[in-house]
Parts: C-alpha cells; sequence; structure tokens
C-alpha cells in the first residue's frame, strides 16, 4: 500500500461487516419487529375483548349480588358450562392454560393449536364470571401462546432448529403482558415460566416486542390505571426488611400447603363421576363464597381475587371489624380452598389473582402484627413472595409489585421477600410440567406427565376379552389394544400376545386366552419418569393411559426414548 493511499484489506473488512449488519437487521425485522408485532397486536385485542366480557358483567354481576342462592349455585353452574365446553367444544379436551404453555415449550413434536382458543376463553369466563377462584391471566397466556404457536407455523422456514417455539414465548409473554398492563411482567414470565432455575433467554427479543405491542393496544380500549392504589414513596429501615425476609419465609410454607389443598382436591376429584364433580367443586366454592359475605358484608373468596387482593392493600379491610386477625386469616384460608376447588373441580384459568389475594392477606395479618409504615407495604410484598414461590419465578414477581402498583418504592423489600420465598420451596412448584434446567433431558421428563405421549399414540383400539384372535388379527395389530369388559380394563393385547399363539389355533382362541392379564395402568398425569421406571422394573414395553379410570391412550418404552431423543436435541439447540 502507498503511503498515504487506502488500505484495501480494511476496506473490505468494513464492507463485509456492513452486509452482515444490514443481512441481521432485515432478518430481525421480518422475524422480531414484524411477525412479534402483529402477534402481539392480536394477543391485545383478543384478551381484551374476552376480560372485559367475563370481568365487567359476569363476575360483577355475581360479586355484587345481595342474593344468597347466586353465591351458592352460580359457580356450580358456570363450572358445569366449563365442562361441557371443555369436553365437547374444545379439541384438546383439557382444562390447562398457563401449564399448556410451559408443558408444549418442552414437547418439541406438538404445537398448541388455535382450535383450542375459542373453548378455554368461554370455559374461563363461565368458570371466573360465575364466582369461580382462578384468573384470566391462564386463559391470556394460552391465547398469547397457541396464536404465536400458529404464526410460527405458518412463517417455519424463517425460523431456524433453535427457534422452534420462540413466537410460543413471545405469545405468552404478550398474553399475560395485556391482562395484567405490565409488559415486563409479561416477558420475564414468559422466560423465566418454563424453569425452576433457569431462563429461556434465546426468546427475549421478541418477547420485548410482542410484550409491548400487546400492551399498548390493550390499554389504549380497556386503560393503563394500575391495579393497586398505594403510597408512591416512603422511607425503608432495617426492620422493614427483617420483616420482609420473616413473610418471605412464611408466604412459602403457605404456597407448600397450598399444594398440598390442590393434591387433595385433585384426589377427591378423581374419586367422583366427571360430571358430579364441577357440582361438588361449585358447591364447595358458593358456601365459602357465603361465609366470606356472612364475615364481610361482601363475597371476596368468589371470582378472581383482585377485590380482595386491592382491599388487603389499599387497607379498606382495616376497620373496626372485632377479631380482625382471623377474618383475615379465615379470608386467606378460604380462598385457597376455594381456589382448588375451582383448579381441581373443572375450572379454566390461571393461579396468579388467586396467588395475589393469599399473598395481600398474609401481608395485611402481618401489618397487624407488626404495623411498620404504610398499610399496604407488607401486602404488596406478599404479593410477590407468593408468586415467586409458587411459580418460582422471582424476577417476575418483583416486575409484578412494581407494574400493577406504579412505583418502584417496593423493589428492595420485594426483592428480599421473594428470594426468601423461592429459597425454600426446594423443586416443588405449583406447575407440574416445569422443568429444572435446560441442561438435562432428565429433569424435563420427571416432570412431563404421559399424557404428552397421547398426541403421538392416538387413540386406543378397544377390544373385548371374547374377541376370536382370527377376527382381532384382521384389524390393526400393529398398537396394542386395551381390552375392555363392562367399563372395566381386563388387560392389553399386543403383537406378541398374537404372535404367541399358533396361525392354525387362531379360529378357536380368544383375546382374554392369551392376553396380558396384568397391564400396567397409569393416569394421564404420572411423569414419564415413573412410567419408564415401571416398564423396567416389570419387564413390559407398554403401558395403558387413563384418564378419570377411562383409557385414553398406550405409550409403549420404544416411543417414550424416541421423544427422550427428541428432547435431547431441543434442549442441546437452546443452550447458549
Amino acid at each position: 500500500m502507498a503511503r498515504g493511499g487506502i488500505d484495501k484489506s480494511k476496506t473490505t473488512l468494513v464492507i463485509e461487516d456492513a452486509r452482515d449488519v444490514f443481512e441481521s437487521f432485515t432478518t430481525s425485522l421480518q422475524k422480531w419487529f414484524i411477525l412479534a408485532a402483529i402477534l402481539g397486536a392480536i394477543a391485545g385485542m383478543g384478551v381484551a375483548g374476552a376480560a372485559l366480557i367475563g370481568e365487567q358483567f359476569l363476575e360483577g354481576a355475581v360479586l355484587d349480588s345481595r342474593i344468597i342462592w347466586v353465591f351458592l349455585f352460580t359457580p356450580a353452574a358456570g363450572l358445569l358450562i366449563a365442562k361441557a365446553v371443555i369436553t365437547w367444544l374444545t379439541p384438546d379436551r383439557s382444562t390447562a392454560t398457563t401449564e399448556a404453555f410451559i408443558g408444549d415449550y418442552h414437547s418439541p413434536d406438538t404445537s398448541l393449536g388455535w382450535r383450542s382458543i375459542p373453548g378455554k376463553f368461554i370455559a374461563a369466563i363461565a368458570t371466573i364470571g360465575s364466582g369461580g377462584s382462578l384468573g384470566f391471566e391462564g386463559p391470556s397466556i394460552y391465547f398469547g401462546a397457541a396464536t404465536g404457536s400458529t404464526e410460527q407455523a405458518q412463517f417455519a422456514n424463517t425460523f431456524g432448529k433453535d427457534e422452534s417455539k420462540v413466537l410460543t414465548v413471545a405469545g405468552a409473554a404478550a398474553g399475560l403482558s395485556a391482562i395484567f398492563r405490565a409488559p415486563l411482567t409479561g416477558v420475564l414470565f414468559a422466560v423465566e415460566g418454563p424453569y425452576m432455575f433457569d431462563l429461556v433467554r434465546f426468546a427475549v427479543a421478541p418477547s420485548l416486542i410482542a410484550s409491548a405491542t400487546s400492551y399498548f393496544v390493550y390499554t389504549s380500549i380497556r386503560g393503563s390505571e394500575p391495579f393497586f392504589a398505594v403510597s408512591q414513596g416512603f422511607v425503608l429501615d432495617y426492620r422493614q426488611l427483617l420483616a420482609a425476609i420473616a413473610l418471605g419465609i412464611v408466604c412459602a410454607v403457605v404456597t407448600r400447603a397450598l399444594l398440598y389443598v390442590l393434591s387433595g382436591a385433585r384426589w377427591i376429584a378423581e374419586k367422583l363421576n366427571p360430571w358430579v364433580v364441577p357440582v361438588v367443586a361449585g358447591l364447595v366454592i358458593g358456601i365459602l363464597g357465603l361465609v366470606s359475605y356472612w364475615m364481610v358484608g361482601v363475597p371476596l373468596t368468589l371470582g378472581e381475587g383482585v377485590r380482595g387482593a386491592r382491599s388487603f392493600v389499599d387497607s379498606s379491610i382495616y376497620t373496626n371489624m372485632p377479631s380482625l386477625g382471623f377474618v383475615i386469616m379465615a379470608l386467606v384460608a378460604m380462598k385457597i380452598m376455594a381456589t382448588a376447588a375451582t383448579a381441581k373441580g373443572g375450572g379454566v384459568g390461571g393461579f396468579f389473582f388467586p396467588l395475589s389475594f393469599i399473598g395481600a392477606g398474609i401481608g395485611a395479618f402481618f401489618h397487624l402484627l407488626f404495623p411498620l409504615g404504610d398499610a399496604s407495604f407488607f401486602p404488596v410484598i406478599g404479593i410477590a413472595a407468593m408468586i415467586s414461590a409458587a411459580f418460582r419465578a422471582p424476577l417476575t414477581a418483583v416486575a409484578f409489585i412494581a407494574e400493577t402498583t406504579g412505583t418502584t418504592s417496593y423493589l428492595i423489600p420485594g426483592l428480599i421477600a421473594a428470594a426468601a420465598a423461592n429459597s425454600l420451596m426446594g423443586k416443588k412448584s405449583i406447575s407440574e410440567v416445569q422443568a429444572d434446567h435446560r441442561s438435562t433431558v432428565t429433569t424435563l421428563v420427571r416432570r412431563i406427565p404421559v399424557a404428552r405421549m397421547l398426541a403421538q399414540a392416538g387413540k386406543p383400539r378397544i377390544v373385548a376379552a371374547g374377541t376370536s384372535l382370527h377376527d382381532y388379527a384382521s384389524g390393526p395389530v400393529q398398537r396394542p389394544a386395551v381390552v375392555m369388559d363392562d367399563d372395566k380394563i381386563e388387560g392389553l393385547m399386543t403383537k406378541d400376545c398374537l404372535f404367541a399363539c399358533r396361525l392354525e389355533d387362531r379360529r378357536d382362541a380368544s383375546i382374554g386366552d392369551v392376553m396380558d392379564k396384568n397391564p400396567l395402568v397409569f393416569d394421564e398425569r404420572t411423569p414419564l419418569r415413573e412410567v419408564v421406571g415401571a416398564l423396567v422394573d416389570n419387564d413390559k414395553f407398554c403401558a395403558i393411559v387413563t384418564q378419570h379410570g377411562k383409557p385414553v391412550g398406550v405409550v409403549t418404552g420404544h416411543e417414550i426414548l424416541q421423544r427422550q431423543e427428541r428432547t435431547a436435541a431441543a434442549v442441546g439447540t437452546d443452550m447458549d
């Protein structure tokens, strides 16, 4: 190069770098800014419309009523409607919403379909609008995630293998952002929710775009006022910070108690007829609402819990009422029972709002014991601690109280309480499908229920024990068949059972002569790890999966192994 001339090699590097920047920008513009923004706008409009119907019309009519029979019987009617809608109008026939998003994220071979969106929204409106104790954030997350999954399927060529669930995550962020009017909370939950001890980092950028767009659209329709009215500033001292640690510990203990109550409610529901469950659960919810109405003049335990949480936060609960501490803790206990009855009684919805009620109530009780500062201090911190403990999402919990109060004054004590609550939960979570870390396949399989295999396996073939082997062999024999007699599982018929009988003997032999009379049978919620262990221990290659005692599928060890291999590949591509 001549003195004073131009270094051509450096010029080439600059041009190549500029070209790379331009290509990255155009790719990101299409994938993140355009597709994610469209996703956010759809989520914002859809959630606003559904929430308007459920919150303003139906739930308000129940909670504002002064007619006793409305409190008592409306929840049962709502749960029956939800059961009918899920059974007959929803393709996946599942009440799962937030769980569906988390489970789908960990399932490389499945995707959330848009066809279940209307049914889940209608069921949620029936559940919550009639007084059921769940929140609209569940169907909002599902709506956003399913819309994102559908959108990504339409533009599959735009995304790489390591981005297979990116718009599903972004859609979940958009749905939560809208219903809470909290865009940062939406993003953080979408990237924290799938794991207990890890994050979905690759989806942060599109989640930010989708969440911001969803928030803008939703608030343009319904306004942007914060959920909770609180003091906008106060001076912290060490006593409040120490009390925040104690509050976090108490909330972790209460969260563990909530998990036990949920487990007990599920056990009871499994013992009853599926159509009796909503009636019994609805009556329990109604009785609890009636008791809370008798105690405080408002059925606070009915519905999402926003009204109750606000009464704790804005200190309207602090009246000259005798035995106020007992009343507050009784309301918290009844809300826990109402939430469990709704969730396991066939209701559709999420846990954020009920958890806010419970956390705020515990905080209100703390304020009675330790009147440090403003009356809203402990209720707000309690909300953060409960959400952190239940969902194993401390960042989400702290962002939630900051955005729903409209102030950052609670950040420091909120961080401390959320960390304390989260640290005491071990590997417990309100989600049954959360994984521990991205880096291990076994943690995913440990919590994923066996029902996730059914989309791949399909519906089971049902046969009678008296059917001749000749007639059985004339149909499909590649997959095992469930042997039933009077709605009772009698055995399992496989190819090995068929081939164990000589061809010339099949006309005279029946299925009952050669079938496996001691098949493995698992409820659909059983973790895959338990199924795999039972298959190995019993030297079997397949098992029957049931829902409320009825067979809904058969899974094989080979199918589970294939799933683990796909999951391992997905986990590997998700590593940074």
